[in-house]
């Protein structure tokens, strides 16, 4: 069986971190996208010290913001012909009003905005990754 592509959002803490545990056990490659590059590292790690998985990628995004978001959909694209799964898990309350480096209220912007400009901008290689499990 071909070794299945996952990206995940939001793997550094909490369910994320917990998906991405059970995937990396499962053999999946993982391109964790996250905001704090450092907890990414730490957690490469950890994956790899637990689950003997060395597939494991880290990709700088904040969700957002959206240069960000697509400047980590074009380090995807340029490295992967697929991905299989999708994982947008990363999302955030901010209780104070804030507003976005591109003007939007913040929990619009990372919450939404950034997941949505982040799935279409992978949706080609997500169209082959899906045509690529269906045969």
């Amino acid at each position: 069986m071909a070794t299945i592509t996952t990206v995940i959002t939001g793997a550094t803490s909490g369910i994320g971190e917990a998906t991405a545990i059970a995937l990396a056990k499962q053999g999946h490659a993982l391109h964790l996208l996250v905001r704090d590059i450092e907890k990414g590292a730490a957690l490469k790690q950890k994956l790899i010290a637990d689950t003997g998985n060395k597939n494991i990628h880290v990709i700088k995004c904040d969700l957002a913001d959206l240069a960000s978001v697509a400047q980590a959909a074009d380090e995807l694209s340029g490295k992967l012909f697929n991905i299989n799964v999708l994982i947008n898990n990363a999302g955030g309350m901010f209780s104070n009003y804030a507003t976005s480096k591109d003007g939007f209220e913040m929990t619009f912007a990372s919450n939404h905005l950034g997941h949505f400009l982040l799935t279409v901008r992978l949706m080609p290689l997500l169209q082959r990754g899906t045509h690529a499990l269906l045969t």
